[in-house]
């Protein structure tokens, strides 16, 4: 009988491995996650994980962008990729048969992305943009200052950064803090769908096993409070917008779904 109780491992190397089996599923889904995000960006720029992040892919030493994108696309992968303020973290969905060879290509550039100088420089002004954009978009907008004004530094960042500071990221910023951050030692890589949860582990191990522990630092741990503030923010519109933040009971806690539900209802959509 099927559990929904995932199962654990952890390689030699340290990287944890949360596997659960879904007979009958014709795919694989797979989270890998680092514990370093936008609370590590140096203050003078702010940004950097997310240029990281979203430079990662666009090339190594033995294939350039292209390349890396055609063998992805070759394997049928569909992927995604965020960075947050507590983590960074890649998404991958894929048939079964391909999992041991999709997990050594991130791998190989999980270890030896080359940020090439001219692909940092387009993300920058991919980030700028958005930045721009964020002027037109009033309801993300106060949510991001109702993050900074109750959560503060580094906690409540905007993983994009500010415009002063994405733009003075350069090249050799981005592969020094991928270097300084990324290893085995806290990578959680979390698996669910149609194979056993053994050849799971056996494909990570296979992929990952020989990628030594280097001593990088972790994400920094930073305790989460509320300040209590006001902060009203004047703007020609047709609307007002209204943020709240919280704190609020942990998943497993008797009252977290009816806690979900009081948000759902004071925030669900305009007319909730």
């Amino acid at each position: 009988m099927h559990s929904p109780v995932p199962e654990r491992h952890t390689l030699d190397n340290g990287i944890q491995v949360l596997a659960e089996s879904m007979p009958g599923a014709q795919s694989v889904v797979v989270m890998f996650r680092f514990p370093f995000g936008a609370q590590e960006d140096p203050i003078d720029r702010l940004g950097m994980a997310s240029v990281a992040e979203d430079t990662l892919f666009k090339g190594t030493p033995d294939k350039d962008a292209r390349a890396v994108f055609d063998t992805f696309d070759a394997l049928g992968v569909r992927r995604g990729s965020a960075a947050s303020v507590e983590y960074t973290e890649f998404q991958a969905q894929l048939l079964p048969r391909h999992l041991e060879e999709t997990l050594r290509l991130y791998a190989e550039v999980f270890r030896n992305a080359s940020f090439p100088d001219d692909q940092v420089d387009v993300s920058k002004a991919l980030a700028l943009e958005e930045l721009k954009r964020l002027e037109d978009n009033p309801a993300q907008q106060v949510m991001y200052k109702t993050y900074q004004a109750g959560l503060g530094d580094p906690m409540g960042r905007l993983p994009l950064g500010e415009m002063g500071t994405v733009a003075t990221i350069a090249p050799p910023d981005v592969r020094t803090f991928w270097t300084k951050f990324c290893g085995p030692e806290h990578l959680i890589i979390s698996m669910a769908g149609g194979l056993d949860a053994q050849q799971m582990f056996d494909a990570v191990e296979a992929a990952f096993g020989d990628w030594p522990m280097d001593g990088r630092e972790a994400g920094q741990v930073h305790p989460v409070s509320v300040a209590s503030r006001y902060v009203h923010q004047s703007k020609q519109s047709q609307q007002a917008h209204i943020g709240m933040l919280f704190g609020s009971v942990p998943r497993g806690h008797e009252l977290y779904y009816s806690g979900q539900l009081t948000i759902a209802v004071l925030s669900g959509s305009g007319s909730s």
